[in-house]
């Protein structure tokens, strides 16, 4: 897990000053944002500038930025997406097009955690956990060779939560798929014996 407290006082956000103030408090205070923000020593949206700064740059992932607790990450995630001029896509309230999920290899989804969102007629849209991961867009490009995709950035967890969901109801439409085969093969040897026995 990233050390948000180093991270803010290597770059001077922090001062050494300050958790000293948090430790010397009776009782004694942990130095976590909690209570960094609580305690009024940084406000939220100078931690959240901090944090999409950090991302931006490259010296933290989005991934190891949703670690960090006691902070929202959804504004942060949306400065950043404003930054790189890309949608930040809210996967609660976004709906995923079945068919287009259907025509991907699900491990290459996972393997660089994207998941397609929806297919117009200019091109296929992307939610990516890291927008910046050219070999991930390459692999994706390449799984839909007739249209670009166009890169949108997401929760990382969200993205991995959605994933989970839709191998498990593809394996639910497969078994059901199989058992409607079986059931149908029955039926025709059932057929098959009758006509055979008449």
């Amino acid at each position: 897990m990233i050390n948000l407290v180093e991270l803010m006082l290597e770059d001077g956000l922090l001062k050494k000053e300050d958790i000293a103030k948090l430790v010397r408090m009776r009782p004694p205070k942990k130095a976590s944002l909690e209570n960094i923000i609580n305690e009024k020593i940084l406000d939220e949206s100078k931690v959240e500038k901090f944090l999409a700064k950090k991302i931006r740059q490259g010296a933290l992932t989005l991934a190891e930025a949703e670690t960090i607790e006691g902070i929202d990450m959804h504004p942060i995630f949306r400065t950043v997406a404003s930054a790189l001029n890309i949608p930040y896509l809210d996967m609660d309230e976004v709906e995923i097009d079945m068919h287009l999920f259907s025509k991907v290899p699900y491990q290459q989804l996972t393997r660089h955690n994207v998941l397609p969102i929806e297919e117009t007629d200019l091109n296929i849209l992307v939610a990516f956990q890291d927008p910046l991961d050219m070999a991930a867009q390459d692999a994706i490009q390449r799984l839909f060779p007739r249209k670009p995709i166009s890169v949108a950035l997401a929760s990382p967890k969200k993205i991995s939560t959605h994933l989970q969901r839709l191998e498990i109801t593809q394996s639910i439409k497969g078994l059901i798929d199989e058992i409607r085969k079986d059931l149908r093969e029955g039926e025709m040897r059932r057929m098959t014996r009758s006509l055979l026995q008449s």
